[in-house]
């Protein structure tokens, strides 16, 4: 999968020749309703599959107080699109500055270095300043331009709507089941480049530094990841710290 950044991407005008299939969105956690809308732009015959996507997540940038955390990491988010089948990813990194870009203009820039036939979002999709531009306007917008836009209705499991604020509420009451549920594969812990210690056998790492949500404290049955293997443990959570033992490096928890 080719990954581009925003800038790369505006210097490419009439680079990129061949028609595309297109979603935009966080895709935080890359869950049921975004494998839906990823397995519909693969699905175009003849159409190069992109998406769009954003890194930090807008929240975490415009109104970090009510942010809990990612679900998923810029690298796991990545290696996610890659196996879902993408052709190329444009990754947003993701500012106030950016933030201004207004809905109609974010989308004449698409459609300038694109060529976009096919466009596939949820219902619930909006972007732009202040969430200007909604799915049915960006429809209204494009379809007189030749562009399909397909809307997508919302994935539902146990009766609502799989949202990544949802799956993140899961997390924080340490649900993991449902978290699991909701996101279609299970929730793991990228512990690549962070601070891990080791204190009287036991690894530790203090939760300030760890940038996806956690649960607020309990114990759990994992799986850590490491290079050349996977082994079952234990993981404990609290206020401060997640401990746990493990001879060697863990790259990953993945919550079982």
């Amino acid at each position: 999968m080719n990954v581009l950044d925003w800038n790369t991407f505006l210097k490419s005008y009439k680079v990129f020749t061949d028609p595309v299939a297109l979603s935009i969105g966080v895709f935080d956690g890359l869950h049921r309703g975004h494998q839906v809308l990823i397995q519909e732009i693969c699905s175009q015959t003849g159409l190069c599959p992109w998406v769009i996507t954003f890194h930090p997540h807008p929240i975490r940038v415009l109104h970090p107080q009510e942010y809990p955390g990612d679900i998923m990491t810029k690298r796991q988010k990545i290696d996610g699109l890659r196996a879902l089948g993408l052709g190329t990813t444009v990754l947003i990194d993701f500012s106030w500055e950016f933030g201004k870009l207004r809905g109609t203009e974010f989308l004449s820039l698409v459609q300038r270095n694109l060529e976009v036939r096919f466009i596939a979002v949820g219902e619930n999709f909006h972007c732009g300043y202040n969430m200007d531009t909604s799915a049915w306007r960006m429809k209204e917008l494009l379809e007189p331009k030749g562009i399909k836009v397909q809307i997508l209705p919302s994935v539902r499991r146990g009766g609502e709507v799989v949202s990544s604020t949802r799956i993140r509420n899961a997390i924080l009451e340490g649900d993991m089941y449902t978290a699991m549920d909701l996101l279609g594969h299970p929730f793991e812990l990228d512990l690549t480049d962070l601070p891990v210690y080791t204190e009287e056998g036991r690894s530790l790492l203090n939760r300030k530094v760890v940038p996806q949500v956690l649960p607020k404290r309990g114990t759990f049955s994992v799986q850590y990841r490491f290079q050349g293997g996977k082994k079952k443990g234990i993981l404990e959570i609290d206020e401060k710290f997640l401990s746990w033992h493990s001879n060697g490096s863990v790259d990953a928890i993945t919550f079982t």
